[in-house]
């Protein structure tokens, strides 16, 4: 029998039903880096001093006593390695010059991925990194935020309470003369947070009609705190509790730069194919001036 019609099964003149524009899926917030301030490294083992005051006494001398000098307490050296991070991206020729959907040049749209990429990268060793010194064919890694701190780290291995919370607020107060102004945690300990005995009431926006349950901020007797959701800080795995918690005094990070970040030439970049590769890279250490206000949970369940 002939076909009287035609159908889209038979028509082979379509154009291809493509959306022009891409979506990524991949999370790119940094929140640690974003948020800390910024120096200069002038060497791959840097180097800042720090000092404390003596404790606090009471002091009280007799009249026309003799001066009597006590022992004085010198500036002593922290340091922290620098990481280069490197990003890498190869286009072939052919590829550069056929039309593709949402991207008219995937050359720079793979640079611009590999900057975001470098971005989390560098989040993720400045939250979690662990120091490696590195030789001539092996890399140098910087300590994290959470390898970093020693004079207040616990580990628990039960869930979060908000009483054990103010504890460590008042830990970081007592050891360092600091409050704590921020908490970093992964999504478990957020929601924690937010269902604390303090937060008995939802609320309404009634000019959105929206339903309101969060704690971004906590104020208590040692100080107010931004609540801060980490992607990088450890979560309860499946197998091991192993969330973790810091409690910061965010001006006491710096990340201290030796190289900035920087796209090399492509004329310094070879592929030796027929194809353009790109190449960004810099050299970075985190800088930790207040270590006693940082407090660090480790170990615990995240529900």
């Amino acid at each position: 029998m002939a076909t009287i019609y035609l159908s889209t099964y038979e028509d082979g003149n379509m154009l291809e039903d493509v959306l022009l524009e891409i979506t990524n899926l991949t999370p790119l917030d940094t929140p640690f880096m974003s948020k800390i301030g910024k120096t200069r490294a002038h060497n791959t083992w840097h180097q800042w001093p720090t000092d404390t005051v003596v404790t606090r006494s009471f002091n009280a001398v007799a009249e026309g006593s003799a001066y009597n000098f006590t022992t004085l307490t010198a500036p002593v050296r922290a340091a922290n390695l620098t990481q280069r991070f490197q990003k890498t991206w190869l286009v072939s020729n052919t590829d550069r010059a056929v039309k593709g959907a949402g991207v008219n040049d995937m050359f720079m749209y793979q640079k611009q991925k590999a900057m975001e990429a470098l971005a989390t990268d560098m989040e993720n060793a400045l939250i979690a990194g662990t120091q490696a010194t590195g030789a001539r064919a092996t890399a140098r890694q910087l300590m994290g935020m959470l390898q970093f701190s020693t004079t207040n780290l616990t580990t628990s291995n039960l869930a979060l309470s908000e009483t054990f919370f103010i504890s460590q607020q008042q830990l970081s107060w007592t050891n360092s003369g600091q409050t704590a102004d921020h908490v970093f945690c992964a999504a478990g300990i957020k929601k924690t947070i937010t269902n604390f005995a303090a937060n008995t009431t939802r609320y309404i926006k009634s000019s959105t009609e929206e339903l309101v349950n969060r704690i971004n901020v906590y104020e208590g007797d040692f100080g107010t705190v931004e609540i801060v959701l980490s992607r990088d800080m450890p979560s309860n795995a499946a197998t091991s509790a192993n969330a973790a918690l810091a409690l910061v005094k965010l001006d006491g990070y710096k990340m201290s730069v030796l190289d900035p970040v920087h796209h090399i030439p492509d004329s310094d970049v070879s592929p030796n194919i027929s194809g353009k590769g790109g190449v960004i890279e810099g050299e970075i250490t985190l800088e930790v001036r207040k270590e006693p206000a940082t407090c660090v949970v480790k170990g615990m369940l995240d529900k």
